[in-house]
């Protein structure tokens, strides 16, 4: 027994979490080799997964609920889209980076 109490379940959880099988990609190795290899392509995310206008969170969480449609003021985004310029600026952020 330690100076702490019972470590007996922090030890059943630990033997538990090292049985539990998990996928070969998310391996830390793998992983990080993947992300390495996709960080130094010359993908660009916008073409992949588009341009994101707005978020729909009924299409999100598949219901209807009247506060998704009531916006307060912090709600209301149309004076604060993303701007031409700040678009080209991420965009050579991103080769910048690339290029790193």
């Amino acid at each position: 027994m330690s100076d702490h109490g019972d470590d007996s379940d922090s030890e059943d959880e630990d033997s538990h979490r090292e049985k539990k099988a998990y996928p070969n990609w998310a391996d830390k190795r793998v992983l990080y080799d993947a992300l390495l290899t996709q960080a130094k392509s010359d993908l660009d995310p916008d073409e992949i997964f588009g341009e994101v206008e707005t978020c729909d969170l009924e299409a999100i969480f598949d219901t209807e609920k009247r506060r998704f449609k009531n916006r307060t003021s912090s709600g209301i985004w149309t004076n604060d889209r993303v701007t031409a310029a700040e678009k080209v600026a991420y965009k050579q952020s991103v080769q910048t980076a690339r290029v790193a």
